[in-house]
C-alpha cells in the first residue's frame, strides 16, 4: 500500500528464517488510523496521498534536517515561484546553539514545479558548503515577506561515534541481584560503587555494564523489571543507600536509631534465597529517606550542589516530582492521569505540596550523586571507561514519561517483536511507542535529552534493541502480538544524535542489534562506528556450526551470554529448554528442541577442542566448557569483550525469561554460586569458582599486556 509506505509502515518484511512475511491490509489500516490517517476506502486513500503531496510542496523545509559534519549538504527547498523570482523578499536565518547567522542565499535552478490552489511552487536545492554549520542543534527560519514564515530543526552530527582505541574487557552485572551484608535486601548504589572499583582492582576490567537504573513508581506495587521504567530520564531511588548520604551522620541519635531499625528489617531479606522483595524494601527505605530529607533541608551542606542540580533541569525535574506526588496522593491509575499537563497544574501542585515535591527532587539528586560517585570511583581507580549504562527500549504505559510527554507517544498501540531465533513466540512488551511525526516536529529533543542524561553518569551506553531506532513492531491494542507491523523511524537523525552526544561526552555507544535484522543495519552501524552485539551461542554458520571467534565483527560488543538468556552453565545443561517447556513457551516438540540443544552443545565442545581452547579430558565438564568459552573472547577482534559475573560464580538460573510475567520471578533472582550459596558483594572475588575462572583465563590486564591488546 503506497499510503502506508509514505508513513513508514512496511507491508512486508523478511523474517528470521529469511522468508517473506506479509502484513495484512487490515493491520496496515489499523496502524495508519493510530497515526491519525484514515485509509478505510479508496477515496480516503486517494485524498490522503494528495494531501501528502500538497504539504510536501507547500512546506519550505522538512521539520527536521540532519547532516554529517564536514560533508556539506544539499537541502530540498520548496518555495513559491513569486518569491524565488524576487529573492530579496526571502529571508533565511539560522540560530545556532551559540550565535545567529542571517542573510540572503542563492538557490540552484528549479528542479520541478507544481501548482496548488492557483499558486506555483518550485522545488530547488539549497547547496551548503561543508563548513557551513558546526556540530550541534540549530534552528533555521525562513521568512517569506508578506507570507507565512517557517522554522525547522537542523542537527549537524559527527560522522562517527568515539570507539575504544584498542580491545577493552569488562564485566556485566544486574547489580540489584547481588547484595552486600549491609544492603537493604537488594543491591544498591553504594554496593555498586565498591563493586565497580574492586572489579578493576581485582581483574583489570575497563568497564562494568549494569542494568538500567531508570525510575520506578514511587508507590506500591513496584515494577521489578528495570526494562519497564516509568521514566528513562530519571533514576530509581530504590537503589539509594541511606547511610551513605552525608546528612545521615548529622542526624540526632533517635533519628539514626529509627533508620537503623528500618535497615535491620530490610537486611533480614539479605539471606533469603527466594525472590528479591522490591515491595518490602521500598516502603522501609522510603521512610528512612524522608527522615534524612528533613535533616537535609535544615543544613547548608550540599545545598549549593542541590540547587545546581535543580537548575540544570528545572522544568523536567519539577514535572517528574509533581507526577510522583500525584501518585502518592491519588494512586498510579487515578483520573488525574487524564488531566493534561499545564503550567497551572504544575504550579498548583508544587504550591499545595511543596515539601513533597522538594522531597522527590532531592531523591533524584541523591540517586544521581551516588551513581555518579560509583562511575567516578571506577574511573579514578584506573578503568578506561567506567560504568556502562543500559538504555531500556521503552517505558511503562502509565509512567511519568507518558504523562509529561503525552504528545510524543502514540495512543492505541504497544511495541513488541515477531518470532525470531531467540524467542519462538511473538512478544508484546506492553510499552508505548514514540510518534515518528512528533519526534520530527520537536527536533527529536526528547531523545537527545535522554541520551545526554545517561552520559552524565557513564562512560558508555548500551542501547537495548537498537533496531528500534530503525523500525519498531507496532501492535494495535486488541490484536495479538503477531498481528502487528513494522513502522520505520528516521534512523539518520537518531543515530546521528547518538554520535553527537557520545562525541561531546567522550563516551562509547553499544547497540543490541539482535532479532529480526533489516537489510543494511549492520553495515550502517559500522559506518557510524556504533558497536553491535555478538553472543557466542548465536554465532553459527549455515551448517549450525560455531563460527570461529576470529571472524567476529571488530565493531562489536562480544559476550558468551546475555541477561535474556540463562548463564552459560544453564545454557550448557539445557536449563533454558526445560524452563520454556515447563512454562509452555515452546512452539516445537520438546524432545526435538532438547535434541537440537544437545547437538548444539556437542558442536560447541567440538569447536572448542579443535581450536585449542578446551582439553579433550574436559569435554564433559560444564564448568571447564564455560571457562573455555570465556577464553575464546580474547581471540576475537571485537573492540569490547564482556564477561558475566553470573558465569564467573557458576550461577545457572536466568534473570529473565522472555514471554513471561508472573510465571517466572523475572528480575528478582538473587545471585547464587555453583553450590546454590548466596554471593555477597564482599565475597565475590574470593569465591572459589570466580578465582578458578580468573586463574584459567589469567588476570585480564596481564593477558592484554602479554598479547599487546
Amino acid at each position: 500500500m503506497r499510503l502506508a509506505h509514505e508513513y513508514g509502515v512496511t507491508a512486508s518484511y523478511i523474517g528470521s528464517d529469511n522468508s517473506l512475511q506479509k502484513i495484512n491490509d487490515s493491520v496496515l489500516k489499523q496502524i495508519l488510523k493510530i497515526m491519525g490517517v484514515q485509509a478505510d476506502t479508496d477515496e480516503q486513500i486517494t485524498a490522503q496521498l494528495a494531501e501528502i503531496t500538497r504539504k510536501r510542496w507547500t512546506t519550505p523545509f522538512k521539520k527536521a534536517i540532519t547532516e554529517i559534519e564536514g560533508y556539506g549538504s544539499e537541502v530540498d527547498v520548496h518555495l513559491k515561484s513569486s518569491l524565488v523570482d524576487d529573492i530579496e523578499k526571502l529571508g533565511i536565518c539560522v540560530i545556532l546553539e551559540v550565535v545567529v547567522s542571517a542573510g540572503l542565499w542563492n538557490f540552484c535552478e528549479s528542479l520541478e514545479e507544481k501548482v496548488f490552489d492557483g499558486v506555483r511552487y518550485e522545488h530547488r536545492l539549497l547547496a551548503l558548503p561543508k563548513d557551513f554549520l558546526p556540530v550541534g542543534y540549530h534552528n533555521i527560519y525562513i521568512r517569506q515577506l508578506g507570507h507565512s514564515s517557517h522554522s525547522s530543526h537542523w542537527i549537524v552530527t559527527p560522522e562517527v561515534a568515539p570507539t575504544p582505541p584498542k580491545q577493552m574487557c569488562g564485566f556485566m552485572k544486574q547489580f540489584y541481584s547481588q547484595r552486600s551484608h549491609n544492603s537493604w535486601g537488594i543491591g544498591d548504589f553504594e554496593h555498586l560503587r565498591v563493586l565497580a572499583k574492586d572489579t578493576h582492582a581485582q581483574t583489570g576490567a575497563d568497564f562494568l555494564l549494569i542494568n538500567p537504573t531508570h525510575a520506578d513508581f514511587p508507590v506500591l506495587p513496584q515494577t521489578p523489571s528495570p526494562y519497564l521504567p516509568v521514566s528513562r530520564q530519571f533514576l530509581n531511588p530504590l537503589y539509594i543507600r541511606p547511610e551513605s548520604i552525608f546528612e545521615y551522620a548529622l542526624l540526632p541519635k533517635t533519628d539514626r536509631e529509627s533508620i537503623d531499625d528500618l535497615a535491620q528489617m530490610a537486611r533480614t531479606l539479605n539471606n533469603s534465597h527466594s525472590s528479591i522483595e522490591h515491595n518490602t524494601v521500598w516502603p522501609l527505605k522510603k521512610e528512612a529517606l524522608r527522615i534524612i530529607f528533613k535533616q537535609s533541608v535544615n543544613t547548608v551542606e550540599g545545598q549549593e550542589e542541590f540547587e545546581k542540580f535543580k537548575n540544570a533541569s528545572v522544568e523536567s525535574l519539577t514535572l517528574f516530582a509533581v507526577w510522583c506526588v500525584c501518585c502518592d496522593k491519588f494512586g498510579t491509575f487515578g483520573t488525574w492521569r487524564d488531566i493534561r499537563v499545564s503550567d497551572s497544574l504544575i504550579s498548583e501542585t508544587a504550591l499545595a505540596h511543596s515539601n513533597d515535591v522538594e522531597f522527590y527532587r532531592w531523591l533524584q539528586w541523591i540517586a544521581h550523586e551516588q551513581l555518579e560517585y560509583a562511575h567516578l570511583e571506577m574511573k579514578e581507580s584506573g578503568a578506561s571507561i567506567g560504568l556502562v549504562a543500559d538504555l531500556a527500549v521503552g517505558v511503562h504505559p502509565n509512567g511519568a514519561d507518558t504523562w509529561s510527554e503525552r504528545s510524543a507517544f502514540v495512543e492505541g498501540a504497544s511495541v513488541g517483536a515477531p518470532p525470531d531465533v531467540y524467542n519462538q513466540q511473538e512478544q508484546d512488551w506492553s510499552q508505548p511507542l514514540f510518534s515518528p511525526q512528533m519526534l520530527e516536529e520537536t527536533g527529536y529533543a526528547v531523545f537527545g535529552n535522554l541520551v545526554r542524561s545517561l552520559f552524565k553518569t557513564a562512560g558508555a551506553i548500551r542501547i537495548d534493541h537498537i533496531l528500534g531506532l530503525f523500525r519498531l513492531w507496532w501492535i494495535p491494542h486488541g490484536n495479538g502480538a503477531g498481528d502487528g507491523g513494522y513502522v520505520y523511524y528516521n534512523h539518520d537523525v537518531l543515530i546521528g544524535i547518538l554520535c553527537l552526544e557520545a562525541a561531546r561526552s567522550g563516551g562509547i555507544v553499544i547497540g543490541e542489534d539482535l532479532g529480526v535484522i533489516p537489510s543494511g543495519v549492520f553495515e550502517y552501524l559500522k559506518s557510524r562506528e556504533i558497536l553491535g552485539t555478538s553472543i557466542l551461542f548465536f554465532e553459527r554458520d549455515k551448517h549450525k556450526k560455531p563460527r570461529p571467534v576470529e571472524t567476529l565483527r571488530k565493531y562489536c560488543f562480544a559476550t558468551v551470554t546475555t541477561h535474556d538468556l540463562p548463564p552459560t552453565l544453564g545454557y550448557l545443561s539445557q536449563e533454558h529448554v526445560q524452563l520454556r517447556n515447563a512454562l509452555g513457551l515452546l512452539t516445537e516438540d520438546f524432545r526435538k528442541v532438547l535434541k537440537d540443544a544437545e547437538e548444539d552443545r556437542q558442536r560447541t565442545v567440538k569447536y572448542l577442542v579443535s581450536a585449542g581452547f578446551l582439553g579433550k579430558t574436559n569435554v564433559d565438564d560444564e564448568l571447564e566448557i564455560s571457562i573455555a568459552l570465556q577464553r575464546t573472547l580474547f581471540s576475537s577482534p571485537s573492540l569490547m569483550i564482556v564477561f558475566s559475573f553470573a558465569d564467573f560464580v557458576g550461577e545457572s538460573r536466568a534473570q529473565n525469561q522472555p514471554g513471561t510475567s508472573e510465571e517466572y520471578p523475572n528480575w528478582r533472582v538473587p545471585l547464587e554460586d555453583i553450590d546454590g550459596r548466596l554471593v555477597f558483594n564482599e565475597d565475590i572475588f574470593s569465591n572459589a569458582v570466580f578465582q578458578n575462572f580468573t586463574r584459567s583465563i589469567e588476570k585480564i590486564d596481564e593477558y592484554r599486556r602479554k598479547n599487546g591488546k
